[in-house]
């Protein structure tokens, strides 16, 4: 039976009734029976969507309020209600779409703009949402769902006081609104408002305390306060409530794994994950652990899953790059770091850490841009301008790196680091006593700080201060066995005060930690060199050779220094290559200072060309017996001689007798570069003269600041200091054979007969008997007084076979360590030699020294580094010398040398004729008798030991150099005249300056 239009109004009234009344199921049954008889009844299909909509049938609501469109495509109500149904199933596109149709029928649907508002926020779209939800609330000002939304967009971009006034407006008009509290609550705690949070929060829970939500977001304040323990309480009431809260479950992960319940932490992480595996929160957070279990490998892998699921969220890029960056994989990090900043641009950790990963791949100046991008989006960020301040360092941009590091100290006073740093900054600008107190602030904020140790340990040693580096750098490796480079430099500073027996143990100690160590290498070999050694050590000088020349084609830094080739057979191309890369650290170190400081060069204000040597060596040292005559011998009618002292192990007797030949003499060792340069340039000296080259003590700095207009290296190392430090490099002909000046990066000046400085000695009066050394009476005597690092296995079997051709021969050496003795004695037995042939004694004065020395027979040279103030001692007293010319200058000191007191013919060309020249003078008397008697003859007339005339021609070439300044000519080679030969012979005049080889 039909249902009359009446009628059907009347049963469409009593559904309204049951409707209102919240008997949902009734009205139900009446809004049917109308749809009965008349389908299109658009109130009916309307409201029985709503009540399914209400009660969750989401599909049939919708096929409901389709039908109602079809009677009225455009009705706004409908539309929105079909919106909200799409923000429900979580179609946020498809809810705005359905919003906007509805706003088109109605644009002052109040309501609805609230929804659209509310579901452009799920949409990361806030401030469109701020738009619409403010033209709700100006239709309708007691709309709080729109006010909510107001507050929620606020909060998303930032706007934290807005977004609490709007919370708390809807708090205050629906004081019993749990989002609202919420909400109110997150935002104050955000803002620092701890215990706000915690009141709203427990109002909030007063009223609904089975809101699982609450509890969590109260757990969050609780932890941020120190409260762990009540937050875990909540945490897990939150899981009680709700099984499957997975944000409960990372929250109480994050604390169990904050005090060391990692396992447990992992297994709640599970747990979420299997709730929902497509979680990427939860894959970040277990990455976290693992990170911080240096578990990298693993970590990596739940970041990339978590990248896998949702790559729009810029910190899984960063922790990924942290982690790649652990792994040594630094291209892959700048790759990931390069991801999480195309994801947001001001993310000041990522660029942080994108900094990190180019230091590692050696890109020292893009780390540096990204630390000041890191530093620029957050001024109060005290790592990053700690990490800039480190890589401007590297840079040689002192200045800038100290004021970052400042910067970062002012902003986190505590960090030890950051005053380790400062300390490094002073230390490379050779301001050791600052850099002191530096590294001392760095352990007064952590005691026992490993880095600030060590370095401080580095300054004492720069200092003179050996005791006390060794202690620290005991101290170091004692807390922590497993520091490498404590070891290494353990064992440099126990070889700097000739401790070698005990350095090679720490050397190979620090090796076996970490094997691919190539620092180590120069020293060890030069170690094992000083214990002779020599059973691996062609194997180690091979790898060291071979760690070189991977470094200089990889642009790593260098392990090497100049001298630690000195002893070996290095090609003069990779001598040439060292030497460019030092030359290069030491203006690297500078080259800020450089830029700043205004050096004036003028002329000599007199006639008197103004010559500044420096040196380490003012002591008891081989240099410094070389150059005492020539500093007694410079004219100072037409020269004003400055002297520079930088030994950090002081001053003796040595030191007090040329200070008092200077004009004017300055110890610089405790002044900084800049002030030592400045002082130099202070004394308007014209010509600066290095005496030290690459040899330890040495300050290239200071040339590198060009304090003087001219700048040159003289006798202390004969090979090229490399690159532009120096202009020219004082040599002969001989030192420097034809073809080898290719391997030089200065021009080359070339002085007459021999560059090398001699000075006439006192020799004591009595020759003292042989068995004062346990001489044997009779028999042939060999010497050999170098430093037990010069010998090398080669020439000793040469040495070996020579005592086994000649009978009764000896070989004497200056005493070395108890282990270089062992060795060598060891290695005479090895050849069939009895070793008591080799005989050691102690060093003496150097005047006794060299009257014992004439019980010598003949000496015999070493070959890679030959002797230099050796061989003069013994040219000196009447013993000829045989050497070898080398394929580099440190082996042709003997050549030079021999050449110009007039024995050229001591000079061999291999070490087979080195070999044949030996045995044949030991074994033919007249012959050697007749050396011996041209050797006298020779030493008062030829030039060797005439130091006035080697004076008179470093003064021509000086002069040389100088008036090409004058002039505005660059520096070119220069070939200084010779005077005529002298044919009276040189009277003797010697002083007491005396020194250890």
């Amino acid at each position: 039976m039909s249902v009359t239009p009446d009628a059907a109004t009347a049963i469409f009234a009593a559904a309204l009734q049951h409707h209102r009344a919240g008997r949902l199921a009734e009205a139900a049954s009446f809004y049917r029976r109308v749809l009965a008889t008349h389908p299109t009844h658009k109130g009916s299909l309307f409201n029985l969507a709503a009540l399914a909509s209400q009660t969750g049938q989401l599909d049939q609501a919708t096929a409901l309020y389709r039908q109602v469109l079809a009677l009225a495509p455009e009705d706004p109500d409908t539309l929105s209600n079909l919106g909200n149904i799409a923000a429900a199933k979580n179609d946020p596109a498809a809810a705005e779409g359905f919003y906007l149709r509805a706003l088109r029928a109605r644009p002052d649907y109040a309501a609805c703009l609230a929804n659209l508002g509310s579901i452009q926020i799920r949409l990361n779209r806030a401030e469109e949402a701020i738009v619409h939800l403010q033209r709700a609330l100006d239709l309708e000002p007691q709309l709080n769902a729109a006010r909510l939304g107001l507050g929620t967009a606020y909060w998303n971009l930032g706007r934290a006081e807005e977004a609490r006034s709007c919370f708390e407006h809807v708090v205050t008009a629906e004081p019993d609104n749990i989002e609202a509290l919420g909400n109110l609550a997150n935002i104050l705690g955000a803002l620092g408002d701890h215990e706000g949070a915690l009141k709203r929060l427990r109002i909030a829970l007063a009223l609904n305390p089975e809101w699982s939500q609450g509890h969590y977001n109260l757990a969050l304040v609780l932890e941020k306060i120190g409260r762990r323990s009540d937050a875990v309480l909540h945490l897990r009431r939150a899981l009680r409530l709700n099984p499957d809260y997975v944000e409960a479950y990372r929250g109480l992960a994050n604390l169990l794994n904050l005090r060391g319940r990692w396992r447990m932490a992992l297994a709640l992480l599970e747990r979420a994950r299997s709730i929902d595996p497509n979680d990427a929160e939860t894959e970040f957070h277990l990455g976290n652990i693992h990170q911080s279990r240096q578990e990298y490998a693993d970590a990596a892998a739940h970041f990339e899953r978590a990248i896998a699921i949702n790559p729009a969220v810029p910190e899984l890029f960063t922790n990924l790059g942290s982690v790649l960056l652990a792994l040594d994989k630094p291209e892959e990090a700048v790759a990931a770091l390069h991801r999480a900043l195309a994801l947001r641009p001001d993310f000041t950790f990522a660029w942080n850490n994108l900094g990190n990963a180019l230091s590692q791949l050696n890109r020292p100046k893009e780390a540096a841009e990204a630390y000041r991008t890191a530093v620029k989006h957050d001024p109060t960020f005290a790592i990053g301008f700690i990490n800039l301040g480190n890589v401007l360092r590297g840079l040689g941009r002192f200045d800038e790196g100290l004021a970052a590091l400042n910067a970062g100290i002012e902003l986190s006073p505590d960090t030890a680091d950051a005053h380790n740093n400062v300390g490094l900054v002073l230390q490379a600008q050779c301001r050791h006593q600052e850099a002191i107190a530096a590294f001392q602030r760095a352990l007064a904020v952590q005691a026992g700080h490993p880095e600030a140790m060590n370095n401080l340990a580095i300054s004492y040693q720069s200092t003179g201060n050996f005791g006390e580096a060794i202690r620290l750098y005991r101290d170091v490796v004692a807390k922590e066995p497993n520091r490498s480079p404590a070891y290494f430099n353990l064992g440099g500073a126990l070889q700097l005060i000739g401790r070698y027996d005990e350095s090679v143990g720490v050397f190979k100690h620090a090796l076996k930690i970490r094997p691919d160590y190539n620092a180590v290498y120069p020293y060890l070999c030069h170690a094992l060199m000083q214990q002779c050694s020599w059973s691996n050590l062609d194997a180690m000088i091979a790898k060291m050779l071979a760690n070189t020349e991977e470094e200089l084609l990889s642009g790593a830094p260098i392990s090497v220094s100049g001298f630690g080739l000195m002893g070996t057979s290095a090609p003069m191309d990779l001598r040439l290559r060292v030497a460019n890369y030092m030359s290069q650290t030491a203006v690297r170190n500078v080259v800020e200072m450089r830029d700043k400081l205004v050096f004036r060069h003028v002329p000599s204000p007199d006639k008197r060309i103004r010559v500044g040597y420096v040196s380490p060596d003012y002591r008891h040292h081989s240099v410094a017996t070389a150059f005492r005559g020539l500093l007694e011998a410079h004219d100072r009618r037409d020269f004003a001689i400055y002297g520079y002292a930088l030994s950090p192990v002081g001053s003796d007797d040595v030191t007090e007798q040329l200070r008092r030949r200077f004009d004017k003499f300055h110890d610089v060792s405790a002044l900084s570069f800049q002030d030592a340069a400045s002082q130099i340039n202070a004394d308007g000296v014209n010509i600066l003269i290095d005496l030290a080259g690459h040899t330890r003590f040495a300050r290239p700095e200071i040339f590198a600041l060009r304090p003087a207009p001219i700048r040159a290296h003289y006798l202390g190392y004969s090979s090229t200091i490399g690159g532009d430090i120096m202009q020219y490099l004082i040599t002969d002909h001989r030192q420097i054979a034809p073809g080898m000046d290719r391997y030089f990066s200065e021009k080359l000046v070339y002085l007459p007969d021999t560059f090398m400085a001699t000075t006439r000695a006192d020799v004591a009066a009595e020759v003292p008997p042989r068995s004062e050394f346990g001489l044997p009476e009779t028999g042939f005597v060999f010497g050999n007084f170098n430093a037990h690092y010069k010998f090398e296995p080669r020439l000793f079997g040469i040495w070996m076979r020579l005592l086994k051709r000649v009978p009764g021969s000896v070989l004497w050496f200056i005493r070395g360590t108890p282990t270089s003795e062992h060795n060598l004695r060891r290695e005479a037995e090895a050849r069939g030699v009895d070793p008591k042939r080799l005989i050691f004694s102690d060093k003496l004065p150097h005047r006794r020294h060299l009257a014992r020395q004439k019980l010598v027979d003949l000496a015999l040279d070493s070959l890679h580094h030959g002797g230099g103030v050796t061989t003069t001692d013994a040219l000196w007293v009447g013993v000829p010398v045989v050497t070898v010319a080398g394929e580099s200058p440190p082996s042709r000191n003997g050549a030079t040398l021999l050449t110009a007191i007039g024995l050229p013919e001591l000079v061999a060309d291999s070490i087979d004729a080195y070999e044949a020249l030996a045995y044949g003078l030991a074994t033919e008397p007249e012959r050697l008798a007749e050396v011996k008697r041209r050797l006298a003859a020779n030493r008062d007339v030829k030039p060797l030991f005439d130091t006035e005339r080697l004076t008179r021609h470093l003064e021509s070439a000086y002069r040389i150099m100088y008036q090409r300044w004058i002039d505005g000519l660059a520096p070119e080679a220069i070939e200084v005249p010779a005077l005529p030969p002298r044919t009276v012979p040189i009277e003797t005049d010697v002083g007491a300056c005396a020194a250890a080889d």
